[in-house]
């Protein structure tokens, strides 16, 4: 079979990207942690709880973003993602969380942050630029899937 590079373009559009389901989980406990309605927030959200308790696997952007939206709407809660993310636990983010609290200084945990970021969520980058007194992240988000949300919590949670 033989492909055109529209034919390919077209296929690659189709790929939703994808994120490791523990953030989604982490995040769907915090907003119950912090009063939402479970069932609210399944049936708004369209969340399957069964899913997020078993799985261990990847969980679409889409979805994820539905469950922010929902959370905001649910707690009528401005800067959400700073909430969550000052209660972020990296326990919960697998093996990414672990490497983060597990280096030796704030240098090797941004480090290890940026390297591993693809294993968390595909559609972010991240990179640093360092100079004599002060660095920086750039934090960049795959086209289409651009929110605030993940980007105000995890800097609360770099914090």
């Amino acid at each position: 079979m033989i492909f055109s590079e529209h034919d390919l373009k077209r296929e690659v559009t189709k790929v939703q990207p994808q994120m490791a389901i523990e953030t989604t989980r982490e995040l769907f406990n915090a907003l119950i942690a912090h009063g939402v309605s479970e069932t609210q927030l399944l049936n708004k959200s369209g969340i399957n709880l069964q899913e997020l308790q078993e799985s261990d696997g990847r969980y679409p952007v889409t979805s994820h973003l539905e469950l922010w939206k929902t959370g905001e709407s649910l707690l009528n809660l401005n800067a959400i993602g700073l909430h969550m993310g000052a209660k972020s636990d990296p326990f919960s983010r697998g093996v990414v969380g672990l490497a983060f609290t597990a280096s030796k200084d704030l240098q090797k945990a941004i480090d290890n942050k940026i390297r591993y970021t693809k294993i968390l969520a595909e559609h972010i980058s991240l990179e640093f630029e360092q100079n004599e007194t002060a660095f920086s992240i750039t934090y960049s988000i795959l086209e289409g899937n651009f929110h605030r949300y993940e980007i105000e919590r995890e800097f609360e949670g770099l914090l």
